[in-house]
């Protein structure tokens, strides 16, 4: 009798021990080697001296969405010496960029501020445009355009944020272009082209993205085995709640299909970063979706995928229409240049090298029309017709121009 006990005993055991063994599956460490330390030499480590200075001194400004004229000129009072920083920074030679994955529900380090960075830049060029302070507008946008595109090599959000400081300084300095002398101009164009040839690869932005969509699948993970459900609604939103009950009754009834469940969606937001990657190498007009990954309507980590492989797409977008706005500044700096110093205008785009004239879009010289006292030079668009640079009030459609050329 006492043998049987002790056989009961250990098969009782063995019964615990294999259900423990079960709940202690060997999930994937998605994030084992990632992130970088930047050079203490790069520009990218003055940019986060600037946001620390920026997070001390103007806190109460970084979720600020309106200023008035008297909350913009204590801001900007407050970041000054933040500004200063970014912009004695923004000289050294090497970027570096510091990169540490964030997962979709958490916010990179130093967004905040580099957005209220970005407005004071903005900011101090409208102020010099208004003031005719053409040097000090010219600098500033400079300035505003290296430090937008060197956030282009942190990830989608950084990208983003970057483009939008482009743009925002852009049409700051564009209206003024008729006003400039034609060392202005020279200044103008000669500094943000430079910019434009040593910009951050768009191949880094997306190998970032694609370390975050992996940050995502951890947290995710790491909420399935903490069972902290809540906090997946909470941050991806209700449309998710479908979704955590397939992860609950998985848990409860079927957890070793929870390995199957994460490395597809790891797999999903590999295949995403690789195909954009692929476009992004490539002009507008030779993307296609031949090679898009096909992914089964039906998958279970559908809901998630929404939020964590669904941010390629926009970005890619934006830097198509922000790099051609950016390039036909540099050109009409040229032209004018060129007209105000009563110089013929040339007879085609080569001499401004294949970097700066190049469309986006199409992968070809912009268009560009000269006569003997005018110009014209456009994008074809996202259209990618050309319609003789006809434009709206937006300057985007049917053709681009740059937002000062009607």
């Amino acid at each position: 009798m006492d043998r049987r006990l002790g056989l009961i005993g250990i098969a009782f055991t063995a019964l615990l021990s294999g259900c423990s063994a079960r709940s202690e599956l060997a999930f994937p460490d998605w994030l084992r080697s990632s992130g970088s330390t930047p050079s203490p030499e790069g520009r990218y480590v003055a940019y986060a001296r600037a946001a620390d200075q920026v997070e001390s001194a103007a806190n109460k400004y970084l979720a600020t969405v309106y200023f008035t004229p008297g909350k913009r000129d204590a801001c900007l009072k407050l970041i000054g010496p933040a500004l200063k920083t970014l912009s004695q920074g923004s000289s050294r030679a090497e970027l570096s960029w510091g990169f540490k994955p964030t997962s979709p529900l958490e916010s990179p380090d130093n967004v905040a501020a580099w957005r209220l960075l970005g407005r004071g830049l903005v900011w101090k060029i409208e102020t010099a445009v208004r003031e005719s302070d053409h040097e000090a507008a010219v600098r500033c946008a400079v300035l505003a355009t290296r430090f937008g595109m060197d956030l282009v090599g942190g990830s989608a959000m950084e990208g983003s944020l970057g483009l939008a400081i482009c743009d925002e300084a852009r049409r700051a300095i564009s209206p003024a272009l008729s006003k400039l002398s034609p060392e202005d101009l020279s200044k103008l164009a000669n500094g943000i082209g430079n910019v434009l040839v040593k910009r951050p690869d768009l191949s880094d932005t997306i190998e970032h993205e694609r370390l975050n969509l992996l940050a995502g699948v951890q947290q995710i993970q790491d909420a399935y085995r903490d069972e902290a459900w809540g906090q997946l609604v909470k941050g991806f939103g209700p449309d998710v709640r479908a979704a955590v009950d397939r992860l609950k009754e998985m848990k409860l009834k079927e957890p070793a299909s929870a390995i199957t469940f994460f490395k597809g969606l790891a797999d999903e937001a590999e295949q995403e970063a690789r195909y954009y990657a692929t476009l992004a190498a490539l002009p507008r007009g030779q993307r296609n979706d031949l090679n898009k990954p096909d992914h089964d309507p039906g998958r279970p980590w559908r809901r998630f995928a929404r939020h964590c492989v669904g941010t390629l797409r926009p970005l890619l977008d934006q830097y198509d229409s922000t790099l051609a706005r950016t390039r036909l500044l540099v050109l009409e700096a040229e032209l004018q240049k060129r007209a105000r110093a009563g110089e013929p205008f040339p007879r085609d785009l080569k001499q401004f090298g294949a970097d700066l004239a190049t469309d986006p879009y199409s992968g070809e010289p912009f268009p560009y029309r000269a006569d003997g006292t005018d110009y014209r030079v456009y994008s074809v668009g996202p259209d990618l017709s050309d319609d003789g640079g006809q434009t709206d009030e937006t300057f985007a459609s049917p053709d681009v121009r740059l937002e000062s050329r009607a």
